[in-house]
C-alpha cells in the first residue's frame, strides 16, 4: 500500500488509494467490513471508455441518489475524461456554490471512518 502524498496522517492507518481500482476497492472493504458495500461499474468517455465505480453502502445510501448519479454519469457525452476533477464538474448541478459539492481524498479512513 502507498502512503498519502497530499494529506497528513497523524493517527490511524497510513494506507492510501492508488491507481489500481481493485486495490482501492479492497481498501474500502477492509475499512468498512460489511457485505453491504456495493460497487457499480460504469464507463465514461466515448473514446477512452474510462471505468468509473460508484461505491455505496446498501441500506444507508438514499435510494434516490444511486440511480440519479448513474444517470448523470451515463449522460456524459465527451470523448475523454482524463481527470477526476473534470468528472466532478460534469456531474455538479451547482458549480458556483460557496461550499464544495465534492470532497476528494486519498485516504480510505476519510471515505469510511471507523
Amino acid at each position: 500500500m502507498e502512503k498519502s502524498e497530499l494529506e497528513t496522517i497523524i493517527v490511524g492507518s497510513h494506507e492510501s488509494f492508488i491507481e489500481n481500482v481493485q486495490t482501492n476497492i479492497s481498501l474500502l472493504r477492509k475499512t468498512l467490513k460489511t457485505t453491504k458495500l456495493k460497487a457499480l461499474k460504469l464507463q465514461v468517455g466515448k473514446v477512452t471508455k474510462r471505468d468509473v465505480y460508484v461505491m455505496y453502502v446498501d441500506g444507508i445510501v438514499d435510494k434516490k441518489i444511486v440511480p440519479m448519479l448513474k444517470k448523470r454519469l451515463e449522460n456524459i457525452h465527451i470523448d475523454s475524461v482524463l481527470d477526476i476533477n473534470v468528472l466532478g464538474q460534469l456531474i455538479d448541478d451547482q458549480p458556483n456554490a460557496i461550499f464544495p459539492q465534492f470532497y476528494m481524498t486519498e485516504l480510505p479512513g476519510v471515505v469510511a471512518p471507523s
